[in-house]
């Protein structure tokens, strides 16, 4: 059911519900009248546009209760308001919003949530309004906020109540029997929709509703051929389960020394995997240089693992290296490669929250690393992939390099963001050993993760980049027939024309301005060469920039390629209005920042508006206007931003605080264990109250009863630093005799063996080529961060804080007496801090434990242990301790990564808004490859590659699917004098994997017609409707069900019914009988073309009936040489061609099995029969040669 059909259909009995009252700038809309009701909302308005009552927009309250777990102390309250539910006829009005714009609003409104939570609803018109609007923003594509939509109406009291309510409906009129109707076409379609995207979590509530329709619904209402829609429905789940078995089974496939690749390369995972670090053969092919490709997906395919093996192979060489040389006993730390470098004892320590999602701080050895110089180390940069093993490499954790702090790598600890690991690979207890590759990862993962979203219809200039040859080798062909291919001249662009006029004059010298002012660019009557401010090459190549749809500007360094590439930019800048039709900029990239930063800068020169940077702070003073981030800035200080997107931040950020202040409490806790010695009263929830009994009464005893005396921050002093020795008692470290040698000696050999290693380039210059906006904006967070966390570390019991003793000792001299003295007045000496700094520091660092049973034994003898046993049994209570902070955290952490990804979906929105305003946006190839999505949303019409020789080639094809595409389709238009037509050479375009085509585009094809289905998903997220190698038709057999099912020929109503889109008038048709209608056309010796059966528009550019076309296109030159009183040759010819193309067709026809009908040989007998056939006398002179 369309949009419309509801829309036109209003319930006339329903309130209009639109009071208005102004107050100052504010106005608020009541919601339309449901349950029969006159207009819910008062429509009263505060401010600017913030409704009371009927308002829209605004955040969605809380549906579910908080876990158990969570302590709402640490959650800021909201003001609690009651708010009407949304009326029918909002709803009907915002049926007319994009469903991307419809998607924000659903998910920002508070009627809608005010509907959504209602227990009952009994209008039919409402539900059915609801839905429907929910239905439309599934157009909007996949996406999280529309499946965090999906899921929030999913999990609704209305939607669950759904099936009570069907169950009692009924039907008494006309109109109630139209809703219905209506109601159940929706359901249909979401219950589908939900099974496709979320089939796991949705099956119960789908199989619910699905039997309620079957059982009572469709009865009730004569609905029965629905029957199908449910049935189908229900097949949903095997199918998937099937479908997963499969794709299980093709990637395990291995086949080697075969030229065709052993999987989808679109299938395969960007991240390395144990069998890409075994396998020492990958499968690779070389990139084709003077040739051309047979098809893009192969072009792709290519490019793909060349560019994936790249990275690969380097931490495969470098791991095989470390693992090779573990064998041979080489001293671990020892082993030297330059493709990867090697950190031992790595232990994850605690998650950090960020505004991207949560990351995790790694703590690794620093045995042999501590003299490198980390400020200016390449080592652990921002965006490096590290390595995690915990099994000699048999199974593997990547992490990307999320902050780099100079200060932290001292310590031996950095930020990572995990990638695709479970919590049981992130446990706290696991020693890892972590291996970093040389290769910066980030910039081949957007672009590899482009690459395999390339298709045919998103991929521009394929001529020139992935080569002419399609189809199959001609079988006609001679053997001695060299393959030579002409060189590709570019075409001109589309927007340009014959008659097209260019301002010229900033080519011009001063004295001849006035010659460049109007100038037909596609003509030879451009200015005198003298009169422009170029020399001949330079003139050559704006020439070609200008008039071609595709240009390199080549030449050594210092012949002015950068001068010529601004010349050409401020050319179009003044001329925008020609080519800028589609509202699309000019897109400038740049291997490097550096290099955007000149290049922007020339184009302030002449243009000093509508520019955007994107990418990391600009050092460039004059360029931090342009910055996404100061634009962002300047819009939200002047509430520029659209009310939706604003909405939904403000809505995402306050969920994601909620779970914040969890997950850092849980975090601090987890670094202060990793960090400091904790007190047994922060341990109390780990201790049994014996052990607890048993530490108090000991030291009672030892310290004569003293041990209450207050501490730092008044609180009392912990008898656990006591217990460990690192306390000020005298007596027990006395009664402790066995205690570790002063570590000073100790830790100076250990500086003593590690060596100085040599830094080769800066690491700040580094990150200034891999950071973008968000990247730099989480690195800020992070450093923000710290005085929040302090604060919270402050509320917890320290028994021995490192950091208070490092200052202690280092101002121990000026800090006199107070403080420095134990309970009985003696003076501690600044080397016996010293040694209790360096033994908790070097027992923190330790991994041993104790088992169960030896920790029951030992804990009831707490103050007869060594001090080894001491410290071995404080770290099994502090992992018992982490453990429980990590359940915490698991519980809340993807809830909180959902968050940050829809967080990060709208703020692309927003980034998108502001991207649109511009005539030129700037940023680096790796940006453009992360920004993959939003650049293909904003359509670029333009775009110029600054240092193209140093960006590999795959990144400049990622950067190409950005650009705004004009229609395929040009108007063929028939020749209608009586003189030859050039016939066209281009190769045809129909191609299949079932069926391809070896002609030229002006022969009758080789190949049949191809009547397999397509099996691609149209952006709405259903099934294609039409057939493999055609052009999918924009119609969808669920979202347009009424147009596309509408009986013309007879089968369309069909379940399996196929369609093709006619693109001459793009009415789209039964694909079969359309056949038959073609076919029909020519009959009776007409001279005519098809027309489509809808309109009469005749069918000339639909690449299906290419070949119909053709045969059309050879009884009309016929027909001119019968005229002109040619018959001779030329008709032998065309009678050759024909006869080719139908024995081609025929030696490549197969059964019903797939299998091919003739044999090699019976195809090599055809072949010379009919080569005989056509050329006697040659065949003549073969077989003589054969007797002789």
């Amino acid at each position: 059911t369309s949009t419309r059909d509801i829309m036109d259909r209003r319930n006339r009995e329903g309130g209009r519900g639109r009071g208005r009252q102004e107050r100052g700038r504010g106005r608020g809309r009541g919601g339309g009248g449901g349950d029969q009701q006159d207009g819910r909302g008062d429509g009263i308005g505060r401010g600017r546009g913030r409704g009371g009552d009927g308002v829209r927009g605004g955040r969605w309250p809380h549906q579910q209760p908080p876990h158990p777990g969570h302590r709402e102390r640490d959650r800021p309250q909201r003001e609690e308001k009651v708010y009407h539910p949304v009326g029918f006829r909002l709803l009907e009005e915002r049926l007319e919003l994009p469903p991307e714009q419809l998607v924000l609003w659903l998910m920002a409104d508070r009627g809608v949530a005010a509907l959504l939570s209602m227990e009952q609803v009994n209008n039919t018109r409402i539900i059915l309004m609801l839905l429907s609007a929910v239905k439309k923003a599934t157009e909007a594509g996949r996406s999280e906020n529309l499946t965090e939509l999906l899921i929030r109406v999913r999990d609704s009291n209305i939607f669950k109540s759904l099936s009570v309510y069907l169950n009692s409906v009924s039907v008494e009129s006309n109109r109630e029997q139209k809703d219905m109707e209506m109601l159940v076409d929706v359901l249909l379609f979401l219950l589908e929709h939900y099974m496709l995207v979320l089939p796991s979590d949705s099956q119960d509530m789908v199989s619910l509703l699905a039997l309620v329709l079957e059982s009572r619904i469709l009865g009730l209402l004569g609905l029965e051929r629905q029957n199908y829609h449910l049935n189908r429905i229900k097949e949903r789940v095997s199918e998937c389960r099937e479908n997963r078995k499969e794709k299980k089974m093709e990637a395990k496939k291995k086949v080697s020394g075969l030229e065709e690749p052993p999987d989808n390369f679109r299938e395969i995972s960007i991240f390395p995997t144990v069998v890409d670090i075994s396998n020492k053969k990958p499968f690779l092919r070389k990139n084709i240089i003077g040739g051309a490709y047979r098809d893009l997906d192969t072009y792709l395919d290519v490019q793909f693992r060349l560019l994936r093996e790249d990275f690969v192979r380097p931490l495969r060489e470098g791991i095989t290296d470390f693992k090779e040389g573990m064998k041979l006993g080489i001293q671990v730390g020892k082993v030297q490669n330059k493709d990867i470098r090697v950190y031992h004892e790595a232990r994850i320590l605690f998650p950090e929250i960020t505004p991207q999602g949560i990351t995790h701080q790694i703590q690794f050895s620093l045995d042999g690393l501590r003299n490198i110089r980390w400020e200016n180390s390449k080592r652990l940069i921002f965006g490096s992939l590290v390595c995690l093993s915990s099994d000699n490499f048999q199974t593997l954790i990547f992490a990307t390099i999320a902050n780099r702090d100079p200060k932290k790598l001292a310590e031996g600890r950095i930020d990572v963001f995990f990638q695709d690991a479970s919590s049981e690979d992130l446990s706290v207890q696991q020693t890892f050993v972590m291996v970093e590759s040389s290769s910066y990862f980030e910039a081949y993962r957007h672009v590899l993760r482009s690459l395999q979203q390339v298709t045919e219809t998103n991929m521009p200039f394929q001529k020139y980049i992935v080569g002419e040859r399609r189809g199959d080798i001609d079988p006609f062909a001679d053997e001695d027939d060299e393959d030579t291919e002409d060189m590709l001249i570019p075409e001109s662009p589309r927007y340009l024309t014959h008659n097209t006029t260019y301002d010229l004059t900033p080519l011009m010298k001063a004295d001849c301005i006035t010659q460049g002012k109007s100038v037909v660019v596609r003509s030879k009557l451009w200015p005198a060469g003298d009169s422009m401010d170029l020399d001949k090459s330079q003139l050559e190549a704006v020439k070609s920039a200008l008039t071609s749809e595709i240009a390199v500007v080549q030449g050594p360094p210092g012949t002015g390629k950068t001068y010529i590439g601004l010349k050409i930019a401020e050319v179009l800048l003044l001329n925008h209005e020609v080519w800028n039709t589609s509202k699309g900029p000019i897109l400038v990239l740049c291997y490097t920042n550096h290099a955007l930063d000149q290049f922007l800068e020339g184009i302030m020169n002449f243009h000093d508006k509508h520019i955007v940077r994107v990418g990391s702070r600009s050092k460039n003073e004059a360029l931090a206007k342009y910055s996404l981030t100061n634009l962002r800035s300047t819009m939200r200080k002047e509430r520029l931003v659209p009310r939706d997107i604003h909405g939904n931040i403000n809505d995402i950020r306050f969920q994601m605080h909620s779970i914040q202040e969890e997950i850092l409490h849980s975090s601090v806790k987890m670094e202060a264990a990793a960090k400091h010695v904790l007190s047994e009263r922060e341990l109390e929830e780990i201790l049994s109250d014996d052990v607890q009994d048993l530490l108090v009464g000991g030291f009672a005893e030892i310290s004569q009863g003293d041990f209450m005396l207050q501490g730092k921050q008044k609180k009392p002093k912990s008898i656990m630093a006591e217990w460990l020795g690192v306390g000020s008692s005298v007596k027990v470290i006395e009664m402790m005799g066995n205690m570790e040698v002063d570590q000073n000696r100790i830790n100076e050999e250990e500086a003593a063996n590690d060596e100085d290693i040599d830094v080769d380039e800066d690491a700040q210059h580094e990150e200034d080529k891999r950071v973008t906006e968000a990247d730099q904006d989480l690195m800020d967070f992070l450093k923000s961060n710290e005085k929040r966390k302090q604060a919270i570390k402050e509320e917890m019991d320290i028994a021995f804080d490192m950091n208070e003793d490092q200052h202690d000792v280092a101002d121990g001299q000026n800090a006199g007496n107070q403080g420095n003295q134990n309970n009985h007045g003696w003076q501690v000496s600044r080397k016996e801090k010293r040694r209790r700094m360096n033994l908790a520091r070097k027992e923190l660092m330790k991994h041993s434990l104790m088992s169960s049973a030896e920790r029951q034994q030992k804990e009831s003898l707490l103050w007869y242990q060594s001090s080894s046993d001491r410290w071995r049994l404080y770290r099994t209570w502090v992992r018992d301790y982490v453990m429980l902070c990590q359940d915490s955290v698991k519980r809340m952490q993807e809830e909180y990564n959902r968050h940050s990804r829809r967080l990060a979906e709208v703020r692309d929105q927003e980034s998108l808004h502001i991207l649109k305003t511009a005539k030129v946006v700037g940023m680096t190839t790796t940006g453009a490859a992360k920004l993959h999505t939003m650049l293909q949303n904003l359509k670029p019409s333009i775009m110029i590659v600054e240092e193209a020789a140093e960006v590999l080639e795959a990144h400049i094809v990622a950067g190409l699917t950005a650009l705004y595409l004009l229609s395929h389709y040009e108007t063929l238009f028939l020749q209608t004098c009586g003189e030859d037509c050039v016939p066209c050479t281009e190769p045809c375009l129909r191609a299949c994997p079932h069926n391809q085509c070896s002609a030229l585009c002006s022969q009758p094809c080789t190949g049949k017609l191809c009547s397999q289905p397509c099996k691609l998903l149209l952006p709405c997220g259903h099934p294609c409707i039409g057939l493999c190698g055609e052009q999918c038709p924009t119609k969808c057999r669920f979202c347009h069900s009424e147009e596309v099912t509408q009986v013309f020929f007879g089968p369309e109503d069909e379940p399996d019914a196929r369609f093709v889109e006619l693109a001459d008038c793009h009415h789209v048709v039964h694909a079969e009988s359309m056949d038959s209608w073609v076919e029909q056309a020519g009959a009776g010796g007409q001279v005519g073309l098809a027309e489509c059966p809808m309109c009469k528009t005749a069918v000339r550019t639909t690449g299906r009936y290419n070949n119909a076309v053709n045969h059309h296109l050879i009884a009309v030159e016929r027909v001119k040489t019968k005229l002109r009183g040619e018959e001779g040759t030329q008709m032998r010819e065309e009678l050759e061609v024909e006869t080719r193309a139908l024995v081609t067709a025929e030696i490549q026809t197969v059964d019903e099995n797939e299998k091919p009908l003739y044999s090699d040989k019976e195809k090599e007998k055809l072949i010379q029969l009919v080569k005989t056939l056509l050329s006697p006398e040659k065949s003549s002179q073969h077989t003589q040669d054969e007797e002789h």
